[in-house]
Order: structure tokens, then C-alpha cells, then sequence
């Protein structure tokens, strides 16, 4: 299949064309990340323990080159930050 140079490709699945899917798309990929990221950090803090390490595992591939409009760039951006808002013990998302 050809896909045409504004749709998006996400995890070679799916093709979004229309920039509200996109932004939808966005959206829940950080969202997902972030709760993820938040429960890794509630982990830790329990134990009193911050594990940057565990902020890199089990969070898909390493980001595209840092493209900013890559599902696994803004799914990492997100699971940083739960992360750091799950240790700290605050709830910013």
C-alpha cells in the first residue's frame, strides 16, 4: 500500500490522514506513557529507590533520530514525565 506523504503511520498499522485523528493519536500515545511511566514511579518510590534505568526499559524502540512527531518519541515523552510526577508523588497530566 502507498501511503501518501500527510498520512501518519503508526506502528506500520494504521494510516491517520486528517489532523484531528492525528491529534487524537497523539494524545492517547502520551497518555498511555505517561500512566505507564506514573506506575513505574509509584513503584520506586515505594521502595525509595529511583531507578532512572527503569525510566528506559520496556518503553518500545529508542526514539526516531528525536522526531518529535514520532509515536515512540511522544509515548517516551510521556513516560518520562509519569515517571518523574509517580516518584514525586504528584499527579500533573
Amino acid at each position: 500500500m502507498r501511503v501518501r506523504s500527510r498520512d501518519v503511520t503508526l506502528n506500520g498499522n494504521a494510516n491517520v490522514s486528517n489532523a484531528r485523528m492525528r491529534g487524537i493519536v497523539k494524545v492517547a500515545t502520551e497518555s498511555n506513557g505517561y500512566n505507564q511511566g506514573f506506575q513505574a514511579g509509584q513503584y520506586d518510590r515505594r521502595k525509595r529507590k529511583y531507578n532512572q534505568s527503569n525510566v528506559y526499559r520496556d518503553t518500545g524502540a529508542y526514539p526516531n533520530d528525536g522526531d518529535p512527531t514520532s509515536s515512540d518519541y511522544i509515548y517516551r515523552q510521556g513516560y518520562l514525565q509519569g515517571y518523574n510526577d509517580g516518584y514525586n508523588g504528584t499527579r500533573n497530566y
